[in-house]
């Protein structure tokens, strides 16, 4: 994919990755159709945000192109927000 999108210009790559960002919700939205509630949903839910937050990091934060502790740092926010995702759903079945 990288090498494909090297291959756009700003302009074309931006419009990508914004319809990619615009797609994975229509999925989540989709999959919260089908799916009432669970783990499953929960897991779907968390893997999309995780995608879409990582999207967002490397292609228009551009943290791809700057020192790795700043990508990783980046990158393991959206796991933890992830992680505090699935925390809450799991404290609301007490």
């Amino acid at each position: 994919m990288t090498n494909f999108l090297s291959q756009l210009n700003p302009v074309q790559r931006a419009t990508l990755i914004w319809l990619m960002l615009v797609a994975a919700t229509i999925v989540a939205a989709l999959i919260s159709l089908f799916l009432k509630s669970g783990l499953v949903l929960l897991l779907a839910s968390v893997a999309i945000l995780i995608f879409k937050g990582q999207m967002i990091v490397d292609h228009f934060m551009e943290l791809r192109y700057v020192a790795k502790h700043w990508h990783r740092l980046m990158s393991a926010y959206c796991v933890v927000i992830g992680f505090f995702v699935i925390l809450a759903y799991l404290m609301s079945m007490r």
